[in-house]
């Protein structure tokens, strides 16, 4: 069988396009998992200035009990990093994230209301109104409160 000068240049070619994308995506990976160490050192040399847990909502299991916990310099920061952790009711699986936050002042309904924003640098991040009670209520993107199955989601303070 005889392979044309053609088909062995594509042929080179998509394997070096392979090769290329999977060491990208492991220099990714370990991008992320340095960030991750980074910020969970750095949290060592923060206060913890609240923790909230509760329930989220679940596409393929029972629900994710997370728990929520904001680090900054001093209890008048306006930014700092947050640990999310998340275990996966029924499959006993737990993933634990960190990440930068920043406190917006100001809600469509509230004035003098105040929102986290986790990972302010990214499109998509999550919003969390700080509620009267001190709870926080899970935002969509334009600021309204989520709910699913209608109910919103909410994590409650707990010590950190």
């Amino acid at each position: 069988m005889k392979i044309s000068r053609k088909a062995a240049c594509i042929a080179i070619f998509c394997a070096f396009a392979l090769t290329a994308g999977a060491q990208k995506s492991a220099a990714g990976v370990d991008s992320v998992n340095l960030q991750q160490t980074q910020m969970a050192t750095a949290i060592k040399s923060m206060s913890p200035l609240g923790s909230w847990q509760g329930s989220t909502p679940c596409a393929d299991c029972s629900g994710i009990d997370t728990t929520l916990t904001m680090y900054g310099r001093n209890a008048d920061t306006d930014s700092g990093i947050y640990k999310m952790s998340m275990t996966y009711i029924g499959r006993n699986t737990t993933n634990v994230i960190y990440g930068r936050w920043v406190l917006l002042r100001g809600t469509p309904s509230n004035s003098n209301g105040y929102i986290y924003r986790l990972d302010p640098n990214r499109s998509g991040g999550q919003f969390y109104l700080h509620a009267d009670d001190s709870s926080l209520q899970l935002l969509d993107g334009h600021l309204n409160v989520t709910t699913i199955a209608g109910q919103g989601v909410t994590l409650k303070p707990v010590a950190p």
